[in-house]
């Protein structure tokens, strides 16, 4: 027999030898499929948290933006309330002016009198009690204003 001539040996052997190769990379892929799966459970692991975190995240974004909805209501409010503060407080300002302007001239009109009274310019005595009794009627407009 010739060194090129195929006998069903010859086959047999190569046949056994593909085989155990085969049965080799079986092997391999095998482990490499055990392998990609291992990885595969990491990675549906990994995107089960991420969907877990934008879950998180997501409701963290909805009260954000909720409480910038109610911090922007309040802030309007709040200005509002400033303006208002303000004006009233100018308004007080403006009746203790007059509140004292109406005191002093209040305690100088009751000198004025008493002085009068020990004179006994009855005349100018009476007319300073018109003008004390229109006075008091004035401060307690005020007073009742303010209350």
């Amino acid at each position: 027999m010739s060194a090129n001539e195929i006998t069903l040996n010859t086959i047999y052997d190569i046949l056994k030898d593909h085989t155990a190769r085969f049965d080799r990379m079986d092997e391999r892929f095998d482990r490499m499929d055990q392998r990609f799966d291992a990885a595969d459970k990491r990675v549906d692991g990994l995107e089960a948290r991420l969907d877990r975190f934008e879950s998180v995240q997501n409701s963290i974004v909805l009260r954000l933006i909720s409480v910038e909805t109610i911090v922007k209501e309040h802030s309007v409010m709040l200005r509002t309330m400033q303006v208002r503060l303000e004006s009233l407080h100018g308004l007080v300002e403006e009746l203790e002016r007059r509140t004292g302007r109406i005191e002093q001239e209040y305690v100088m009109i009751s000198e004025a009198l008493r002085r009068l009274e020990q004179r006994f310019d009855k005349i100018e005595a009476d007319r300073l009690k018109d003008r004390i009794a229109a006075l008091e009627i004035r401060v307690q407009a005020l007073e009742t204003a303010q209350a």
